[in-house]
């Protein structure tokens, strides 16, 4: 089997909150710039407000697979079905795979088709009443090819694939059922829905898969929460009520949600979209937030990135490091590096930070107000398209070394009352 490419990602490890101790006290550590250096050695390198960040590759990237296998197609003898019926005359040839579902319940399903691999089947388990859902649904090391596997139950029940091998499979739950899928042999090519109109919540939980080629979806969206841990997949396309994501890398992807919540997750060459997203010590490049509705960044890693202004609250962001990322919007950043950084290149855009670093970065034509407060380190900021951008600093001195190239910033107004309750991550 041709084997498509995986992008396996190093999560980065991450400096962890301190405590907070109330208004102006340190919240996090952050990285600090180099003054050793020449202030010459930096001036002069602020990015271009031109827009060359990175692209929305949602667009780009295979849509949500729905599909099912095809089975009748693959003109295989059947093999995966229990107890094949005997011929009824002499002669008959042997049933093929699209003659036949091969059906369990839910305590027939795990001794009659664990341990067996099935090849171009139709498969059905049905939880029924008597089940005593106490107990798990756990089909161990079952191998899957070419597979349409249907899970039925009118009640909570979870469903466990343990060290099973998925490839070119098609998963569909009817009912209210929490599927796990742990510790994967082989992950390709797998599509899996809780396609129903009727509000049925599911739930899809991955843990230690590592592969490719993932479809998450319902009739709209997956109408539940999936949730991703220690598991590295490229190219994954999901649409869900909730994402949770702990100690996962996700590569060439797209995840559409209400709500996001990650910690330590790595993001490469991927598109986020989501009402409500935090993410906890990300390492993220050319990776693209293109809606949101309110985003918290709490430590980590921020490089060649785009973020969208979010349209219901500011972008807030706590002891991250932003290397050349576009940043549009309502931003509060606290005891943060931006490196490099691109302010207001495509929407009007406000910058609240506390005790934060500004090093080479441009403000661009859509950039309004810069509200600096507590202790604020200025290095050659770069305003040349900001033609009615204001800069202002409250309870501090302000540090700077050569702002030539931004008046703005030679002799800043009091913010007076301008500036907001200095901001804190959530919980």
């Amino acid at each position: 089997m041709q084997t498509r490419h995986v992008l396996s990602l190093q999560l980065l490890s991450v400096i962890l909150l301190c405590a907070c101790k109330g208004i102006g006290a340190p919240i996090v550590d952050h990285k600090d710039i180099d003054r050793t250096k020449s202030k010459d050695s930096f001036c002069g390198i602020a990015p271009s407000c031109t827009d060359d960040a990175p692209e929305d590759l949602a667009a780009q990237l295979a849509p949500l697979d729905t599909t099912t296998v095809d089975v009748a197609s693959c003109g295989l003898v059947q093999e995966g079905c229990p107890d094949p019926q005997p011929p009824t005359y002499p002669g008959q040839p042997p049933a093929l795979v699209s003659d036949c579902i091969a059906s369990w319940t839910a305590t027939t399903a795990p001794t009659e088709a664990s341990g067996r691999s099935f090849d171009c089947t139709t498969m059905a388990i049905t939880v029924d009443d008597k089940y005593d859902r106490a107990d798990a649904v756990t089909l161990g090391a079952v191998d899957l090819q070419r597979t349409n596997l249907s899970i039925t139950a009118k009640r909570a029940t979870i469903v466990v694939l343990d060290g099973a091998s998925l490839n070119d499979v098609a998963i569909d739950l009817h009912g209210p059922i929490t599927l796990r899928i742990t510790q994967s042999r082989m992950f390709n090519h797998v599509r899996i829905s809780n396609a129903r109109s009727d509000g049925t919540v599911a739930r899809l939980e991955l843990t230690g898969v590592d592969g490719d080629d993932l479809s998450v979806s319902g009739v709209e969206l997956w109408t539940g929460q999936v949730a991703i841990k220690t598991s590295t997949i490229g190219d994954t396309r999901i649409v869900a009520d909730e994402i949770t994501l702990d100690d996962a890398a996700l590569a060439m992807s797209s995840l559409r949600s209400s709500s996001l919540d990650s910690n330590h997750a790595a993001f490469d060459h991927t598109t986020l979209a989501f009402e409500h997203g935090r993410l906890e010590a990300p390492s993220a490049t050319h990776t693209v937030i293109s809606e949101c509705g309110t985003l918290s960044v709490i430590t980590g890693v921020l490089s060649s990135m785009r973020i969208a202004a979010c349209s219901e609250d500011a972008v807030r962001i706590y002891g991250a490091s932003a290397e050349k990322v576009y940043l549009d919007g309502a931003i509060q950043a606290d005891h943060t590096l931006f490196e490099n950084t691109i302010f207001g290149a495509h929407e009007k855009t406000d910058l609240v930070a506390w005790d934060s670093q500004v090093f080479a970065s441009s403000f661009c034509k859509y950039s309004s107000t810069a509200r600096l407060g507590a202790s604020v380190f200025l290095l050659c900021p770069a305003c040349d398209e900001a033609d009615r951008f204001i800069a202002c600093i409250a309870q501090s001195s302000m540090r700077k070394i050569e702002v030539s190239q931004c008046p703005q910033f030679k002799t800043p107004e009091p913010c007076g009352n301008a500036l907001p309750d200095r901001p804190r991550p959530p919980s």
